[in-house]
């Protein structure tokens, strides 16, 4: 029942980081982009870097980058008993 708890607690985790950092990044780009005088045969659209990133960005994608890696390994220990069952 315990690794349940946890594994609600984590998805909720990484679906609302993922869904804050997607909103937070939408508005960083409108706020940024500058505009360009229309004469300028030129046009382009410069982009400011923050410093730091929300930790709540971070652990999602610590939390995304675990599931993606548990996923691999897992696809990897079946393609291997598939391959050994085969022949």
């Amino acid at each position: 029942m315990k690794w349940v708890f946890v594994f609600l607690i984590g998805s909720s985790l990484f679906i609302g980081g993922a869904l804050y950092g997607i909103e937070q990044d939408s508005s960083k780009v409108e706020q940024v982009i500058t505009n360009v005088p229309s004469g300028d045969s030129n046009k382009c659209v410069t982009f400011e870097e923050t410093g730091e990133v929300p930790w709540i960005t971070r652990l999602a994608l610590f939390i995304g980058g675990a599931v993606a890696m548990c996923f691999n390994g897992i696809a990897l220990i079946i393609a291997g008993v598939v391959h050994i069952v085969t022949g």
